[in-house]
């Protein structure tokens, strides 16, 4: 790809082309850091970082380099994998399945570079990897999704057990833990439901359980996520927190976990003022995201984001807006669900004291293959 940088480094981030998302580097050290000290002590799980929400190996790094993390990510597509393993990482946790012959391939070409681990979710999902592992004469760490509340994953309960014993006795994988509630289900999860949550996640404890009885040896449990990392961390026996949004934050977390801070948002511009109370700037779906909220305007009171087409966004004007916003003034939009929203984008730019200081490629994003 071409080198992005149209504005000089040192730009007042202002004069950005918009849309464009703009990451705050000193907020971004700051949240990296609060995760990374919580996960130190020596007593708590460590922090396998949900890479799939920023995309973007750079920031991946940082967060690796922190400390307190399990010296890997996890990730949501093989694509995904492929492409933080190109970057130099050397232990990835694979949140999907992998079951087409040309995907499982790939995956025994990538597991010959790096520790890479799968998850499965059903006998036969764990019979089409053991199949092709066992004709290459080569293995795979696989782990078994059980589902925490959402439409994916194993039920708990005996269907989880019959699949973990299946998982023990198949020939070229080996049965490595639990994964639970993690990141990617937080996006369309109610998370200010957490009685609910807590349901769920007991009837994935008692399974683990009852799968320990039969005499499995279950080394890793996966669970939690930003919104709920401290109380998931005192659940006996978890030993990795799957947690990947709290790096840049968005509106969804924000409303249940405050101490990290917004780190990422979107530029945009007014392009239009059709009616009293009315503007319209250039920041729609397509670089915002939209699968469940629209986002909330920031630094800039009395204004409310309304609605978004393809590429514009309605913006209620309130009588407590002190400035009437006009043809090309800038507005700040923390997307609802920062995942979908850095999906849509090349890069990201990021700046320190409101000038660019880098541009990093989110060489993660689409490379569905």
């Amino acid at each position: 790809m071409e080198n992005p940088i149209v504005k000089p480094i040192g730009t007042d981030v202002l004069q950005l082309d918009t849309p464009a998302v703009v990451l705050d580097l000193d907020d971004l050290d700051f949240n990296i850091k609060s995760m990374a000290s919580f996960f130190e002590d020596e007593k708590k799980p460590k922090l396998r970082p949900y890479a799939s929400v920023h995309r973007t190996p750079a920031i991946a790094h940082k967060q690796i380099d922190a400390g307190g993390t399990v010296g890997g990510i996890c990730v949501s597509t093989l694509d995904q994998a492929e492409i933080f393993a190109d970057s130099g990482i050397t232990d990835i946790l694979l949140l999907n399945f992998v079951i087409t012959k040309r995907k499982i391939n790939r995956l025994a070409a990538l597991s010959k570079r790096i520790c890479v681990s799968v998850v499965v979710e059903s006998i036969s999902s764990l019979n089409l990897l053991s199949d092709e592992f066992s004709s290459n004469g080569m293995s795979i760490d696989v782990f078994l999704l059980i589902n925490s509340g959402g439409d994916f994953g194993c039920l708990p309960g005996e269907n989880s057990i019959n699949l973990a014993q299946a998982i023990d006795s198949a020939s070229s994988v080996n049965f490595i833990g639990i994964v639970g509630f993690y990141e990617g289900f937080s996006s369309y999860f109610p998370i200010d439901d957490f009685d609910r949550h807590k349901n769920n996640v007991e009837e994935i404890v008692e399974t683990k359980t009852e799968i320990e009885k039969k005499g499995l040896k279950i080394e890793e449990f996966c669970l939690g996520a930003t919104f709920d990392y401290e109380w998931a961390s005192n659940i006996s026996g978890v030993t990795q927190i799957l947690a990947g949004s709290y790096v840049l934050m968005d509106v969804n977390l924000a409303r249940i976990e405050s101490q990290f801070i917004p780190a990422a948002r979107v530029l945009g511009t007014v392009t239009g003022t059709p009616e009293d109370g009315i503007v319209i700037t250039d920041s729609g779906q397509k670089s915002i995201g939209a699968d469940v909220g629209v986002g909330t305007v920031s630094d800039w009171k009395g204004l409310t984001l309304s609605s978004l087409s393809a590429e514009h966004g309605t913006v209620i004007v309130e009588d407590s807006c002190d400035k009437y916003p006009k043809i090309k003034d800038k507005i700040w939009v923390v997307p609802w669900d920062i995942g979908g929203c850095i999906n849509s984008h090349d890069y990201i730019n990021g700046v320190r004291g409101g000038k660019l200081e880098v541009v990093w490629e989110i060489t993660a994003r689409g490379n569905y293959r």
